[in-house]
């Protein structure tokens, strides 16, 4: 009677956490104006942020070794080679972002989101003031990223999350000498321009 009941407990298990999509979310590339810290440092904001109920995010680390052993690089990535990762990670949603700067002075970021089986799901930018603090305009693009992907009407946060956001977020300005945000809440309604 133990046995069924456990086994029966891991097949529950095992369905749930089929149910979650599994994204990757891959290093974002840059123009030759963007600094590697400015870039990697946005990166890790919205990494931070991509925390769904809904989602699993592949750890950078084995996505970076895995890229690395199969001589993927970002610069020269084709669809074949993503398609080659999403096998070999079991993934099935990839997360790409370039981020650039433009002739007023303004960052911009681009988001695309790639499912293996819809095709393109979502385009989307934010763009702010570089050497302004970025976690407000990062929260604006990731609540229409979690808007438009979101499978449930789940509370997407909690406050621990909310808290790791916003201590990369301000650990990471510090580091580059930006502008500090305004704590801004993960879960709330962008404001209105």
């Amino acid at each position: 009677m133990k046995k069924s009941f456990f086994t029966l407990l891991l097949i529950f298990f095992v369905a749930g956490l089929n149910a979650q999509t599994t994204i990757a979310i891959i290093e974002f590339g840059a123009d030759n104006v963007v600094s590697q810290a400015e870039c990697k440092a946005i990166e890790r904001a919205f990494r931070n942020g991509f925390d769904f109920n809904d989602y699993n995010v592949v750890d950078e680390t084995l996505l970076n070794t895995t890229m690395r052993n199969n001589r993927i690089s970002r610069a020269s990535m084709s669809d074949d080679d993503l398609y080659k990762l999403s096998e070999r990670l079991n993934f099935q949603q990839v997360l790409l972002g370039d981020i650039s700067v433009l002739d007023d002075g303004y960052l911009s970021i681009d988001i695309r989101v790639l499912d293996f089986n819809e095709g393109p799901i979502l385009e989307d930018g934010q763009k702010w003031l570089r050497g302004e603090g970025f976690g407000n305009p990062i929260l604006d693009l990731l609540r229409r990223v979690r808007e438009k992907l979101s499978k449930s009407t789940t509370d997407f946060t909690s406050a621990n999350k909310e808290n790791k956001y916003w201590a990369e977020v301000l650990r990471l300005e510090r580091e580059l000498g930006w502008q500090q945000s305004e704590r801004g809440a993960l879960d709330s309604e962008p404001e209105e321009e």
